[in-house]
């Protein structure tokens, strides 16, 4: 198949955005480590997002190349095509950022004047709505306001970058070259992280750069191209994975999901990083050429719509776990409920986010049906 062939969407990878997304979203349920009953399980074997995030990554660098839409040769059109992959969910990570507003104000005011605490507040609220905070690499700015934003602005600077590159990757002719692009890319980022961690402890003492290795898109870049690469291999390799194999990939990942805390305690973070990289490698791939029954229950329509709420989800959970747990603080409600008191606050969260997300929604789908109404008088 030519690099230039229009494909549509493999819909088993869309059902699995919302897999990853629960996956993250159950990663920042924190406050479960206090649970006497499930707090030792949970911080051993769930409080883990890192294949989550990478597929998120490397799933939008696989988008990208089978994509018909390609930037033009110009600048101008190449920055468009990065704020085109965005536009749509900015207004809602605006929102996200605005609702964490007073949250970061209080927890400032402590260290300076209302002045102070004000004025930082607000610049962070500019930084963020640049989209340019994860460049800094420091998580005062990265992560600050709506903390799992920092996502938002690294992918932003991916594209920028990846409407520069993609049509070079055209250039892969075989699926051997593209198997040896993909091996180097991999020895790269590892590369780069071992740097982006030796940096970091460099400058431990003053906690200033602290957000290399993780969150930074000079290291994120390389996911998504990675991605990319598996599209071409995508496309030159015609194979079909039944239900077995479906199996056997979903196994593995599960068992290298609940392990992975424990291998970090008796493995180097970068090493760990080259089995996360082929890991999320081989579900990707995998599913895209899955044609079991778990690709099929990943495609059906309710996941797909599940799918669609994805990006809301990630934007808007954070904020509302971070007022239901400061209520249940202050209240102090686990020590008066015991450990159904963790269970309620759970639901509380996913009550929460749940209705935010469908009220946003339902919202932007009445203003499009009024701009469509308006437009046809």
């Amino acid at each position: 198949m030519s690099g230039t062939k229009q494909t549509k969407r493999i819909p088993q990878l869309e059902g699995l955005r919302f897999i990853m997304c629960c996956i993250i979203i159950l990663s920042h349920f924190e406050f479960l480590s206090n649970s006497k009953i499930v707090g030792g399980g949970y911080t051993k074997y769930f409080h883990n997002a890192t294949m989550a995030v990478d597929y998120f990554f490397m799933l939008s660098g696989f988008g990208i190349y089978l994509s018909p839409k390609r930037p033009e040769k110009s600048y101008k059109s190449k920055i468009e095509f990065a704020k085109n992959k965005i536009k749509k969910i900015y207004p809602a990570y605006i929102v996200s950022l605005v609702v964490m507003l007073p949250c970061t104000y209080i927890e400032l005011r402590p260290y300076g004047s209302t002045i102070n605490a004000g004025l930082k507040s607000l610049t962070l609220l500019a930084a963020d709505a640049s989209l340019f905070q994860s460049v800094t690499g420091m998580t005062f700015f990265s992560h600050s306001l709506n903390g799992v934003c920092w996502f938002l602005s690294c992918i932003f600077v991916c594209y920028t970058v990846m409407a520069f590159v993609i049509k070079k990757i055209d250039n892969i002719r075989s699926k051997q070259e593209a198997e040896v692009c993909f091996l180097i890319s991999i020895i790269i980022v590892l590369l780069l992280s071992f740097v982006a961690s030796k940096l970091e402890q460099m400058n431990l003492d003053c906690g200033k750069i602290n957000d290399l290795w993780y969150g930074h898109p000079a290291i994120r870049w390389w996911y998504l191209l990675i991605g990319a690469i598996l599209g071409t291999l995508y496309k030159k390799t015609d194979i079909e994975l039944g239900t077995l194999t479906e199996v056997e990939i979903t196994a593995v990942a599960c068992v290298y999901f609940v392990l992975r805390n424990t291998l970090l305690e008796i493995m180097n973070q970068n090493f760990l990083r080259f089995f996360d990289l082929l890991l999320c490698s081989m579900v990707l791939f995998g599913f895209s050429k899955g044609t079991g029954f778990i690709s099929q229950a990943l495609s059906n329509n309710r996941m797909l719509w599940l799918s669609r709420t994805t990006m809301y989800l990630y934007l808007f959970h954070y904020p509302v776990r971070a007022l239901v747990d400061n209520f249940f603080v202050k209240i102090n409600a686990i020590s008066t409920l015991g450990e159904v008191g963790f269970i309620f606050e759970c639901f509380l969260i996913i009550v929460f986010t749940s209705f935010v997300v469908c009220l946003y929604m339902n919202i932007c789908n009445l203003k499009s049906c009024f701009v469509a109404s308006e437009g046809g008088q």
